[in-house]
């Protein structure tokens, strides 16, 4: 078993003993994660085949460990993955997955994640629930978006079972609603439908929460052309409910505050997100 932390990271995660400590007393499904030496091989074919083909070499590497793992360590999935994720992104001027430093530098992230994410309990199966409330993004902001949803898939990942079994998805489409009955959908919409299901991710359940039903019809359009870039059995898996079959979906008190659980007693989403993030390891490649 092997893991690695570079001297970058020293003061984020030089204190893990007590952030570990912290986050044992959440009910957060909280665990020290090691890769298997299989695992870290399958990162570097993954990392050459990408500097090879399209002349990557600085990949965040623990959006790149992340990727190959959600993708059961199949190296052609997981570059296929990593290169569909770069194309949907593309339009909004990355040409990389960015380094730890720069996702958090954005000085907007925080506003975001406290915003648009939230934090739960476990599900049935003590996997994570990635829960986001959905709304539509304010042009000029899309690049944010990105970087609060990369950190904040990571951070959902940041534990053995959910990071190598899957997660629960689940997102609140109410306020999206009522801003398309008022004002239609923005102009970027499609673009950034492409970008949120183009992230790695393997779903155990995805439950659309709170639509009406004209953003349902809405909603389906937008998946029917953002179709390439996701998988059609995880296509299959997306149910629309209304918010309190969401909630009765995982086991009481699970669900974020907002909605009446306790999201796993977990008081301050963006601490907790970057402590889950660097709970990540950098793989040694």
């Amino acid at each position: 078993l092997y893991t690695m932390t570079t001297a970058t990271d020293s003061s984020a995660l030089g204190n893990m003993e007590e952030m570990k400590k912290e986050l044992e007393k959440l009910d957060t499904g909280s665990s020290i994660i090691e890769y298997t030496a299989e695992e870290l091989e399958c990162m570097r074919e993954v990392k050459m085949t990408l500097q090879k083909e399209d002349g990557i070499d600085n990949i965040n590497p623990r959006f790149l460990a992340y990727t190959v793992l959600v993708c059961k360590c199949r190296v052609p999935e997981s570059v296929k993955k990593i290169q569909l994720f770069l194309k949907a992104i593309a339009p909004f001027g990355f040409d990389t997955i960015e380094s730890d430093q720069e996702l958090w530098a954005d000085s907007e992230v925080d506003s975001f994640l406290d915003r648009y994410y939230r934090v739960c309990g476990r599900d049935h199966d003590d996997h994570s629930i990635m829960w986001i409330k959905g709304a539509v993004i304010p042009p000029g902001m899309e690049k944010t978006s990105i970087r609060a949803g990369i950190v904040y898939s990571i951070a959902i990942h940041a534990d053995p079972s959910s990071l190598r079994e899957g997660v629960s998805f689940v997102i609140d489409l109410s306020a999206a609603s009522s801003a398309y009955g008022r004002n239609k959908a923005a102009k970027n919409d499609p673009k950034m439908q492409k970008v949120n299901q183009s992230y790695p991710i393997r779903p155990q359940c995805i439950l659309f929460a709170g639509a009406s039903i004209g953003y349902r019809v809405v909603v389906n359009a937008l998946i029917k052309v953002a179709s390439v870039f996701t998988k059609q059995k995880i296509l299959q898996r997306i149910r629309f409910v209304t918010m309190e079959k969401a909630v009765d979906a995982f086991p009481p008190g699970s669900a974020p505050v907002y909605v009446g659980g306790n999201g796993g007693g977990v008081e301050n989403t963006v601490q907790w997100t970057r402590e889950r993030y660097y709970q990540l390891p950098i793989p040694t490649l």
